[in-house]
């Protein structure tokens, strides 16, 4: 008997090109739900919506002939949007990162539609080292209770890629790109679906409304630790966490579009992994800027450090540790900088407090607390993400993971000038989610990934949101 998941579309419809799909329903459950089946060629196996009471679509991802015969792949993203929505991403990765052939093909998994089910919108890249390699796209309407199959060819012909912008990720770099106007952010590395660090970069231009991929020399695959140089007109990147955890200590910059390694720059040692950073301008009345770093690990299971180390720029050459007083015991700490001042936002350790923010006192040598009411503040939270504005003289923070372990998909403004917090109340937000990246550019915000919810399961997003004035909107 023909297995149903190899079937082809009724012979009245013609044979499918590739990089077309087809939709066939599913006549009959084959075994219960994979989150997602590598499928060995056309042998019998799991059909992905089985048992599933609600609406469902089992998507196969197959290669078309030329591409069966010739491409290799390390990854394959695919990428779908329900009822035209925010788009999502799974991917699929070859073991331990290695080159395959498309024998790997088919990839079946499901997306559940709820009770009443939608439109599906699906696009397919299959990947080799983060370059386009196979191109395939569907869609199909699935209604209440249904159940359908779509199968997806994917052709070697990408001439006309849906998508520009990053594959998901959370924990990534994201920072203003200093000198440039219209405004535009660097957004660098991550985790990706596996846990992985990723190694790409990517420019967010205003100008053109989306990003770019940064091609060239690069630092390795990592968790960075970013900040922007404004006197020297860079980006930096300070060391971080890259494959198993391992701290890294490498120092680059990004500029003009290049990344170049700082080989006469050296970071603190042992080296920091999850640490943040910023640049001030000639504090005390210096006559050149400081790079400071705030706390960090030392290891993967290493405790939370709570210190402020400095470095003079350009020069440098290292780091040495600095006479600032440290604040209590924080975690999620983070470092936001501009001309008004330095801050440091986190979650005080040991106590119910909401989230805090401080100010660096570089007279008195110590963090100040700024003035909040804890009923308006954030509310105690992990994984959040944060951006300073100057135009508006505002602190953001948005998103993160309740104690408790709840997402928040709520954005919480502190007025600098006011010295309060106050919810930012828009008619469309992004989805909740933790380990997002959010920068400032040009009044607006930009917030990129993250890991939210799927079917019940963690699942990175792969949407990027834009604030202007008073609301969000996807990119």
């Amino acid at each position: 008997m023909t297995d149903p998941r190899c079937a082809e579309a009724p012979a009245s419809a013609g044979p499918a090109p590739a990089g077309a799909a087809v939709a066939t329903p599913l006549l009959r459950p084959l075994g219960p739900l994979f989150a997602a089946a590598l499928l060995a060629g056309c042998s019998s196996g799991p059909d992905p919506c089985a048992d599933q009471s609600e609406s469902c679509l089992a998507v196969q991802i197959e290669a078309g002939e030329a591409a069966a015969k010739t491409a290799q792949v390390d990854r394959v993203r695919a990428l779908f949007a329900v009822n035209s929505g925010p788009r999502r991403e799974r991917a699929f990765k070859s073991p331990a990162g290695a080159e395959s052939t498309t024998a790997a093909l088919p990839i079946a998994f499901p997306l559940l539609l709820g009770p009443q089910g939608g439109s599906v919108k699906l696009d397919v890249i299959a990947e080799l080292r983060q370059t386009p390699a196979l191109l395939g796209s569907g869609s199909e309407s699935v209604g209440p209770g249904e159940h359908k199959r779509l199968v997806i060819r994917l052709s070697t012909d990408v001439s006309n890629l849906p998508v520009a912008g990053p594959p998901a990720r959370r924990d990534a770099g994201l920072v203003l790109i200093p000198g440039t106007s219209p405004a535009s952010a660097l957004l660098y590395g991550g985790l990706d679906a596996d846990g992985q660090p990723r190694g790409d970069s990517w420019e967010y231009r205003s100008a053109a409304g989306g990003f770019f991929p940064i091609t060239g020399n690069a630092p390795a695959l990592r968790v960075p630790t970013l900040c922007a140089d404004a006197a020297g007109q860079r980006v930096l990147s300070i060391q971080g966490a890259g494959p198993q955890a391992q701290p890294l200590a490498d120092l680059w910059q990004y500029a003009g579009g290049v990344w170049s390694p700082l080989p006469t720059l050296r970071g603190p040692s042992p080296p920091r992994l999850r640490a943040s950073c910023a640049v001030i301008k000639e504090p005390q009345g210096l006559m050149r800027d400081l790079l400071i770093l705030f706390g960090g690990q030392e290891s993967a299971m290493g405790p939370q450090l709570n210190d402020l180390l400095f470095m003079p720029m350009p020069a440098g050459p290292t780091f040495a540790q600095s006479m600032v007083l440290p604040p209590a015991p924080l975690r999620t700490a983070r470092l936001l900088a501009d001309a008004s001042g330095t801050y440091l936002v986190g979650l005080e350790s040991g106590t119910a407090s909401p989230l805090k923010l401080w100010r660096l006192d570089t007279t008195a040598l110590k963090w100040v607390e700024l003035p909040a009411d804890a009923a308006t503040a954030p509310s105690r939270r992990t994984g959040f993400a944060t951006a300073i504005d100057t135009q508006s003289a505002k602190i953001y923070v948005f998103g993160g993971r309740t104690e408790a372990g709840a997402l928040q998909r709520d954005l919480t403004a502190y007025s600098l000038a006011e010295q309060r917090w106050s919810p930012v109340t828009t008619t469309q937000q992004p989805s909740a989610r933790e380990g997002a990246a959010m920068v400032a550019l040009d009044g607006t915000l930009l917030l990129v990934g993250g890991e939210g919810m799927q079917a019940g399961a963690p699942a990175l997003v792969s949407d990027s949101w834009k604030l202007t004035g008073t609301d969000w909107a996807p990119l």
